[in-house]
């Protein structure tokens, strides 16, 4: 399966205009300050086109409000929650990837970005597959993804990065301080004297918890210090991180085309319960309206979505109202 959308159900060329037209209609319905609302939170999946964009094809409408029927489903909603907050790990590891300066610091993010894109990756195939789904974007979403979870390049992505971050983890080296000057060396079994020394000083430790150890800050940047060690750590390990080179250079793109198009689509229908959730707490009642070719248009017990908001925050309730409009009307 190529190109997938939860948005749009067939591979039409869909054009979308960034930024966005508003009409008039929209903003004299107060249907901008909807959307305003509802994408605050969610600045860096840009859904404003999405929302913006006008549908005219009824089936297409259909198509969605199947996909937002599933998604009501608290525990498909919380893995779908529990996936994008993964995929926003995976950007900030990508992030420093690409921020820091030194090579090797680079290109561990880039391996620990990636492990941990088919974790999250992995762990919605798992979620979805326990999941009752009755909308056919989600089951098809739902093949592809198992397809590709099981395809043999994901495996072996898999195997590679466990294999990589395994050979990183068992990395033994000794340093050697002396005046201005660190030496690095092969572990050779030396003792760990850190524990003879707190064996010594023992006696003399006062309730204070405080530490004076110095911790390498995986999250920040390294000094050229601490660069200079690794570089040399390196050395003496030369095939462990030459595996890390090669996986640097042949997986700057790791992540499947498809997946990050859903990861960015999905936000369509999250955003939105996210949004209705409080009012639906204070009574407010939602649905998902029959759309018909023909001119007559109803609705009872309805009510203005940006007064609702605007009457929510001054703790105040907006009345409901009916309307019914046919023909000319319209």
């Amino acid at each position: 399966m190529g190109y997938f959308s939860v948005l749009f159900h067939n591979n039409d060329t869909i054009e979308i205009k960034d930024p966005p037209e508003i009409s008039d209609s929209i903003k004299d319905l107060n249907i901008d300050q909807i959307i305003e609302s509802i994408t605050l939170y969610k600045q860096e999946y840009n859904l404003k086109p999405f929302f913006y964009f006008p549908l005219h094809d009824i089936s297409l409408i259909k198509y969605r409000q199947e996909i937002m029927r599933d998604i009501e489903n608290q525990d498909l909603f919380n893995a779908l929650v529990s996936f994008a907050e993964g995929m926003i790990k995976v950007r900030k590891y990508l992030s420093n990837s690409n921020k820091y300066y030194y090579k090797l610091q680079k290109q561990r993010w880039l391996l620990d970005a990636a492990g941990l894109y088919c974790e999250y990756i992995q762990k919605l195939n798992g979620d979805l597959s326990e999941i009752n789904l009755n909308s056919d974007g989600l089951n098809e979403f739902r093949e592809y993804l198992k397809g590709y979870v099981t395809s043999s390049q994901f495996v072996s992505l898999v195997r590679e990065i466990k294999n990589i971050q395994l050979n990183l983890s068992n990395v033994k080296y000794s340093l050697l301080i002396r005046d201005n000057t660190i030496s690095v060396r092969n572990y050779s079994q030396e003792p760990n004297y850190q524990i003879e020394i707190e064996k010594t000083f023992a006696k003399f430790q006062q309730d204070s918890k405080k530490s004076y150890l110095y911790e390498f800050g995986y999250d920040n940047e390294m000094n050229h210090i601490e660069a200079a060690i690794i570089e040399y750590v390196s050395q003496i390990y030369p095939e462990v991180f030459n595996t890390l080179s090669s996986f640097s250079k042949a997986h700057q793109n790791f992540q499947d085309p498809t997946i990050t198009i859903f990861d960015r689509e999905i936000q369509f229908y999250i955003s939105y319960l996210e949004y209705t959730r409080r009012f639906r707490k204070s009574g407010y009642h939602f649905c998902y309206p029959e759309m018909t070719r023909e001119k007559n248009i109803f609705s009872k017990s309805c009510f203005d979505l940006a007064l609702a908001k605007n009457l929510y925050n001054e703790k105040k309730r907006i009345i409901r109202n009916d309307f019914f409009l046919k023909d000319k009307e319209r």
